[in-house]
């Protein structure tokens, strides 16, 4: 809460706030959010994690009620939040599910993703090994 409203004080339209472990995050869903935000009247936008948090919210006003009853660091974090939302009537658009590296589990799927070049951009992809000609 702190977060979002010292950006909107700040005087911007919006604000968004992201997790810090979910480094493949497509830009796209980043895109999708600032469109949706752009959008007239209040609303907000929220990217549930495959954990059952949160991987980034978007608002366009503070809404202390988002962030108040909520089981923090729980499976139900994402859910509850949305419930928070319907509760003061706040139209919230919801991003498809992505993961965050907070298991072995989660670790597991971020190796995969960047084994199979998946997930990073092409210049952060590894480059095939070269073997020298005799």
């Amino acid at each position: 809460m702190h977060a979002i409203s010292s950006i909107l004080n700040e005087g911007y339209g919006s604000a968004v706030v992201l997790n810090s472990d979910s480094p493949t995050l497509p830009a796209a869903y980043l895109a999708e959010t600032a469109h949706v935000l752009a959008g007239p009247g209040d609303r907000g936008v929220l990217g549930p994690a495959a954990d059952g948090g949160y991987y980034l919210l978007g608002l366009k006003s503070p809404h202390r009620r988002l962030f108040e009853d909520i089981a923090w660091s729980t499976e139900c974090v994402a859910e509850q939040t949305i419930e928070r939302a319907r509760e003061i009537g706040l139209p919230l658009h919801i991003l498809p599910t992505w993961y965050d590296v907070d298991t072995r589990q989660s670790l597991h799927i971020l190796l995969r993703r960047i084994v199979r070049g998946t997930g990073a951009p092409a210049r952060l992809r590894p480059r095939p090994r070269v073997t020298p000609e005799r």
